[in-house]
């Protein structure tokens, strides 16, 4: 039997999303297009502003990461981040 050193490995949360449509999307606009949509989306993630306690955020935004492979997208998170599994649900439930 293989044993893996799992305290090697930092532990993520993942989600990945593929949204019906996008691939158009990827295909007729230009990447700036596509990168403005990600970019307010971070910045304006309205969700996650109104999930505070006692006026401070419940998640570092800065901590979630997102990748985009043709018309999927990947979001992932630190288990370490603070609230880090309420954080990833709420970035793909506003996207």
């Amino acid at each position: 039997m293989i044993s893996l050193p799992y305290d090697k490995y930092d532990r993520y949360f993942i989600a990945h999303l593929d949204i019906l449509g996008f691939k158009k999307m990827i295909e007729n606009k230009s990447c700036s297009f596509i990168f403005d949509i990600f970019d307010k989306h971070m910045k304006s993630n309205s969700l996650l502003s109104i999930l505070s306690k006692d006026g401070n955020s419940l998640f570092d935004l800065s901590q979630i990461h997102i990748k985009v492979m043709s018309d999927s997208i990947v979001y992932y998170v630190s288990e370490k981040v603070p609230n880090a599994f309420s954080a990833l649900v709420v970035s793909c439930m506003s996207f």
